[in-house]
């Protein structure tokens, strides 16, 4: 890989930011019991947390960076080192106040919020609630209840193919092309995937070809890598609106 010191100034802007973050954090953490008479700290001994406290503000920091750096590969977006770092530092210092633990980026959550949809920060919040459950409930109920939702959610997208594929069934013989509008598609997961791979073969097999328009960065990248682009349906059938793929097939057919 080239080396970019544009980037590297940036992560070292993000990650002294943390630092500095992290270091404030440690500040609230000495002066909370002095300032509500809970108790005293020897100021002496405030030196001995600031290393382990830069520490975990490097290692938190890389790990973020790390993270967002794998989310980029797998959703085709720019994550910001700043804005991540900094809300990091932010939470990790709203969290000592009520003696909580630091965090940082997690990239297997990352990657199975991804695969499962996520694609707001409501997903990240529900990740949150569901991970204290495992606190504050017994952790067997926990899964219990992320088995069922994982069982419903599971039964609404088999029901949403199957109507899918109840439509292409009712396609008249005489069509002999398809045109899919991804506009409404920000997000397609493997199993969305597939479907759609399922969909567009019984489509080829009934001699009609599958056109797409407004395909977004994520689907895309999801369909070039199980193979429907170009495998199933060719570049030159992606269209940026749906004006331009008529117009295209009126001009093919003149």
């Amino acid at each position: 890989m080239p080396f970019r010191l544009p980037l590297l100034l940036e992560s070292s802007q993000a990650i002294s930011t943390a630092l500095l973050l992290t270091i404030v954090n440690v500040a609230i953490i000495y002066l909370l019991p002095l300032l509500s008479g809970f108790g005293n700290i020897d100021p002496s001994k405030l030196l001995m947390v600031i290393g382990p406290a830069i520490t975990l503000a490097g290692l938190g920091s890389i790990d973020t960076l790390l993270t967002s750096l794998v989310n980029d590969n797998l959703t085709r977006t720019k994550h910001n080192s700043n804005r991540e770092l900094i809300g990091q530092g932010i939470g990790n210092m709203v969290a000592a106040i009520f003696g909580g633990l630091p965090g940082a980026g997690a990239t297997m959550p990352t990657l199975v919020n991804i695969n499962a949809g996520g694609k707001t920060r409501i997903s990240g919040i529900i990740h949150g609630i569901f991970l204290l459950l495992t606190v504050f409930v017994n952790l067997i109920e926990a899964v219990g209840i992320g088995m069922i939702i994982a069982s419903v959610l599971f039964m609404k997208r088999i029901g949403g193919y199957n109507r899918f594929q109840s439509i292409i069934n009712e396609v008249p013989p005489s069509v002999d092309t398809v045109i899919f509008r991804m506009k409404r598609v920000p997000f397609m997961d493997q199993t969305g995937a597939y479907a759609l791979e399922t969909i567009i073969n019984l489509l080829l097999e009934r001699k009609i070809r599958g056109f797409m328009t407004m395909v977004q960065a994520q689907p895309l990248y999801m369909l070039e890598r199980i193979g429907i682009v170009p495998g199933l349906i060719s570049r030159e059938y992606l269209f940026a609106d749906f004006l331009r793929c008529i117009e295209w097939l009126e001009a093919e057919s003149n």
